[in-house]
């Protein structure tokens, strides 16, 4: 994944980029088990996006039409990494972490 700066005259830039994610390790175990349902929490400058549950995403799994849209300031992004994590849905019990990766500053 790639994420670039679309600079404006007002000092901020806006972020944007599809969200996919490969080769993820499989949460969902046991007889009864399904494919996972995961998600995305992406985290930067005090600002937290979640994109929807993939229902039965696996381990390999696009959120098609879905995008994660930050508007920061310049400084945020050339000083702070966009954190993320993926999670399995798995109402009504508790969510399950896939992983964890971050994106240096640009």
């Amino acid at each position: 994944m790639t994420w670039t700066s679309a600079r404006s005259s007002r000092a901020s830039a806006g972020c944007s980029r599809s969200v996919a994610a490969r080769g993820l390790p499989e949460t969902e175990v046991g007889r009864l088990a399904g494919k996972q349902d995961p998600y995305v929490v992406a985290r930067i400058g005090g600002k937290t996006l979640q994109t929807e549950f993939v229902d039965g995403g696996g381990t390999e799994c696009a959120w098609d039409g879905e995008a994660l849209d930050f508007a920061l300031d310049d400084e945020v992004l050339t000083e702070e990494p966009v954190r993320f994590e993926l999670w399995n849905e798995n109402r009504p019990a508790p969510d399950v972490l896939i992983g964890r990766g971050e994106l240096p500053p640009l």
